[in-house]
């Protein structure tokens, strides 16, 4: 989604009542880390509104998660869905503390994903059907 969109979306969200919003990041094949802190320092912008970007690349590192947090404070949390534990716990460490992480991956990484700093995941498929 091109980032007028996005903001109109999250300007949306806002004005019907959300509290926060979840950012998916850009479309794989053209995502650099620094678009990805401009893109979602722009989202982020919508004043009164917290946001969570969601993340499932290791082109993004813990020190590009630390500078939006730094440049967005209303970025409260991140999804993080790159199914490797150690991916994540370096990622994690890398940018620091304040925000809510998500293990992005559902049951099967929880456990370590819980050891290395998240504090909530999706709940992922039960009886087939999917409700991430």
């Amino acid at each position: 989604m091109d980032v007028a969109t996005a903001i109109a979306d999250a300007r949306f969200a806002r004005e019907a009542g959300a509290d926060a919003v979840m950012i998916h990041q850009p479309v794989l094949p053209y995502l650099s880390a620094r678009g990805w802190v401009e893109y979602n320092v722009a989202v982020a912008a919508v004043p009164g509104l917290g946001v969570l970007p969601y993340l499932s690349t290791t082109a993004v590192t813990g020190a590009d998660i630390a500078r939006l947090a730094e440049r967005a404070p209303n970025v409260v949390g991140l999804k993080h869905s790159v199914p490797d534990p150690v991916v994540f716990a370096t990622t994690r460490a890398r940018a620091g503390d304040g925000l809510l992480w998500v293990a992005g991956l559902a049951e099967s990484y929880a456990p370590a994903y819980w050891h290395a700093g998240a504090r909530a995941y999706p709940p992922g498929r039960v009886h087939g059907l999917d409700v991430t």
